[in-house]
Formats: structure tokens, C-alpha cells, sequence
């Protein structure tokens, strides 16, 4: 028989083991917590670009030592061929062939890459083509250095007659020196005897001086992307040019009440080239409009603006639907904005326009005619009267897939809806595509809301 006192030191026991569980947790989500403001704070990723920067820096510094010391030990200005931009990457063509997305040289210019037995070697054979150990003197060089990540985006630039050597930077905090150097190219380091080479060759006329953060980011080829599903900020260091896809919220479409609501419009598409400079940028993503009720007045509601670099996408306009139970309130046409909403029609006869487009960001909506509605107007096409497919989109490879937006909501009754934009049973736009909701046909049905839009930002 267990005592009262043994009771009462197992039921300690057990207490003690409960609460050091407990007290074990809380210190793991103090440490997850910790984690992660330690993440935000050292951004490792900016860190890591900066970590290759400094090296950059260093061996282009090198190299260019070592040139200057080969030139007067050797007395001779004969290290490499003009108008040849030598790079360190490896190829087994000659003209550097095998990367795509080089910049494309001035008339007369030509690239040059070694092969990847030799790219590296300091005699002659590798990727600068001068023979360092070659002098009396000797050279300090035993291997050429290459850049730490060597793609067709960054990599390190050769150009003799005189000579320059260049390395382009991706850091924030080592910019201001390539922009600083002397040099014509403000996204890459220079240096050497004759910095007019690099702007010459024409090998930095793609280069883009910009380093930014914000939204979700990829890369295409050579191409920086930001992608913004949702609002955020777009903090750019340097100067530039960016191509820009905004795209606004579609609009819903119109509810059933014993009539056929009309497609939802697409929000309008913006897709162009700006200027960017160094600053943040507020950058707003436009929600869907919310599908027309069945119950209430059955308008859809129209998509929300989406903003980004002083540009305005407009929201997609409502599809039109009638007021439940008053078959003799005045027939509303579908919505403007960046597409028109599509037109409704009821069971009692009435029918109404299509909403108007945008110039340059969307076109209108169809008519509503007997027993259907209209589609919604899409960015490349006005919605179909009458039953209508919702309006084309716009097909976009900016984010480094091929992806339409702003496809118009389906017309009630036997509208399609156009890529992203729902179909006339009452079906949602696509989300991120500004795609119009599709128009419910039903005697009580609620209309489709439209998808949210998106804005990328691609150098």
C-alpha cells in the first residue's frame, strides 16, 4: 500500500515533469522567435551578395595588379587582340557562344572564352590572354580568378589595347563604388589603364544599374524579378529602367434573381517600361470585386486599383444583375473601369448595356440581351453581347512563364470566360490575374468574384 506521503512525492514528481515540458516549449518559441527577427534583421541573402562583392573587388583589383606588372616588367603592350572582350567564363566555343543573354557588342567587337582545361591557367592560355610568369620577374598569379558565381549574368571582362578589366556588383552596400569608379558602366566595377574600352566594346549596354528588394524574387536568364501577389514595397538602390506588368482586381460578376447577370470586367493591364531611381516605392495589389448576390440587388462589386511606380491599373467594373423583386428599377448597365462589366438581362424582358473600358488598359462589356448577359470586358477584347464569352487577356512572359491576365467574365447562360476570367455559371476570376467573375444564370445564384491582381517588376 503506497503511503499519503509517496502520493504526494509522485504528484510533485508528475507536476515537476509537467511544468519542465511547458517551460522546455516556451524557450522554443522564444528561440523561433529570435530566429526569425535575427533573419530580418542580417538578411543573410544580402549578406551572401555582399560576401561575393568584396571578393570581386578584390581579384579585379588583383588582376589589374598584375597586368600593370607585366606591362613594365615586360615592355611590351602585347596582351590580347582589339576590339576582343575576353570573360572568364568557360567555353569550348571561342566567341563565348554557349551563353545566352550576353550583351550584344558594338559593330566590329567580338566575346572570346577559353575552354575549360585552360580558362584559368596565367600563361597565355587562359581566359586573359597574357603569360604572366612570362617576365623576368615572375608574377605572383598561379591560377586566373574567376567570379565567384560566373554565369552569363555575372562574370569578370577582359579588354586590352591599354586595358580594363570589369566585374559587375549585386550588393547594396558595394554600388555606390561601381557608380563611383570613374568608369561609363554604372552596374559594373572598372578599372585599369583605359576605362573607355569597357563603354566602347558596348558590353555593358544591358546592364542595368539597379539593386532592389521586395516582393517574391527570381531570376530569368540574365532577368531580375519581383513578383508582388500581394501590397508591399519596392526598395530600389541605383537607377534604371524596369519593365512593369500592373493589373488590377477583375470585377464580380452579376448575381441570378430570375434573370442572367452579366460577366464581371478584367482589371485593367498595364504592361510598359519606367525609370526607376533610388527610393521605395509603394506598390498596392488591387483585390477582386465580390460577386453579385441573389438575395439583394445582384450587381457585382467592382475590382480595387493596383498601383505601382506612379502607375494606376483601374479595377475591373461590375457585372450588372437586376434588384431582386423590383422588375421595374432601372435596368443598370455592367460597371466601367479597367474593362466594362457585362450587361444583364431578367425573365421580364430588361436588358442593359456593358460597362465601358479604359483606353490602353481594358475594353467594354457586352450587352445583356434575351435570357443571357453579357460578357465582361478583357484587356484585349470587348465582352460578347448576348450570352457573350468574357473578353481575350493579355499574355505576359515577364515573370519567365507564359501567363494571360485580365480575362473578362462570362456572360450568364453560355459565356466562356476569357483566360482567368470565370465562366457564366458563376465562376471565380483566377486569383493574381485580374480575371473578371463569371454572371450566375440561375433564379438564385450568387455571381463569380473576380481574381485579385499582381504586379511584376522585371530588369
Amino acid at each position: 500500500m503506497i503511503s499519503r506521503n509517496n502520493l504526494i512525492k509522485i504528484f510533485n514528481r508528475n507536476l515537476i515533469s509537467a511544468f519542465t515540458l511547458l517551460e522546455i516549449l516556451i524557450v522554443i518559441g522564444i528561440l523561433s522567435t529570435l530566429a526569425t527577427v535575427v533573419v530580418y534583421v542580417l538578411n543573410p541573402a544580402e549578406l551572401l551578395k555582399q560576401s561575393r562583392d568584396a571578393k570581386r573587388l578584390s581579384e579585379i583589383q588583383t588582376l589589374d595588379d598584375a597586368v600593370r606588372f607585366y606591362t613594365f616588367n615586360s615592355g611590351t603592350l602585347d596582351y590580347g587582340t582589339s576590339s576582343v572582350v575576353y570573360l572568364s567564363l568557360p567555353d569550348s566555343n571561342a566567341n563565348c557562344s554557349s551563353y545566352s543573354n550576353l550583351p550584344t557588342l558594338t559593330g566590329g567587337w567580338t566575346y572570346a572564352c577559353k575552354p575549360e582545361s585552360t580558362y584559368r591557367k596565367v600563361d597565355g592560355t587562359g581566359w586573359i590572354p597574357v603569360n604572366f610568369p612570362s617576365t623576368q620577374a615572375g608574377s605572383s598569379l598561379s591560377i586566373l580568378p574567376v567570379d565567384p558565381t560566373n554565369n552569363n549574368t555575372y562574370y569578370y571582362s577582359y579588354i586590352p589595347g591599354s586595358w580594363v578589366l570589369t566585374a559587375k556588383i549585386e550588393s547594396a552596400k558595394y554600388l555606390p563604388i561601381a557608380q563611383t569608379d570613374g568608369g561609363s558602366d554604372s552596374a559594373r566595377f572598372e578599372i585599369g589603364s583605359n576605362l573607355a574600352l569597357w563603354e566602347s566594346s558596348g558590353g555593358g549596354s544591358t546592364s542595368t544599374a539597379i539593386i532592389a528588394t521586395g516582393g517574391t524574387i527570381t531570376t530569368d536568364g540574365s532577368y531580375t524579378i519581383h513578383t508582388f501577389a500581394t501590397s508591399g514595397t519596392f526598395t530600389v538602390t541605383g537607377s534604371g529602367s524596369v519593365e512593369t506588368l500592373v493589373v488590377a482586381g477583375g470585377g464580380g460578376g452579376g448575381g441570378g434573381c430570375n434573370s442572367m447577370g452579366g460577366g464581371g470586367g478584367a482589371g485593367g493591364v498595364i504592361a510598359t517600361t519606367t525609370n526607376v531611381t533610388s527610393q521605395s516605392y509603394a506598390i498596392t495589389v488591387g483585390g477582386g470585386g465580390v460577386g453579385g448576390l441573389s438575395v439583394s440587388y445582384g450587381n457585382g462589386s467592382s475590382g480595387q486599383n493596383s498601383t505601382a511606380l506612379n502607375l494606376t491599373a483601374l479595377g475591373g467594373g461590375y457585372g450588372a444583375s437586376p434588384q431582386c423583386g423590383d422588375w421595374d428599377a432601372t435596368y443598370s448597365s455592367g460597371g466601367n473601369g479597367g474593362s466594362g462589366g457585362g450587361g444583364r438581362q431578367d425573365n421580364y424582358g430588361g436588358y442593359s448595356t456593358g460597362g465601358l473600358g479604359t483606353p490602353g488598359q481594358g475594353y467594354n462589356g457586352g450587352a445583356g440581351g434575351w435570357s443571357s448577359g453579357g460578357g465582361g470586358g478583357g484587356a484585349t477584347q470587348n465582352g460578347g453581347p448576348s450570352g457573350g464569352n468574357g473578353g481575350s487577356g493579355y499574355t505576359s512572359s515577364i515573370s519567365g512563364a507564359s501567363i494571360t491576365y485580365g480575362g473578362g467574365g462570362g456572360g450568364a447562360h453560355a459565356g466562356a470566360g476569357g483566360t482567368g476570367g470565370g465562366g457564366s455559371v458563376g465562376n471565380n476570376g483566377s486569383p493574381n490575374t485580374g480575371g473578371g467573375g463569371g454572371g450566375n444564370p440561375g433564379a438564385s445564384g450568387n455571381g463569380g468574384s473576380g481574381g485579385s491582381g499582381i504586379v511584376i517588376i522585371r530588369y
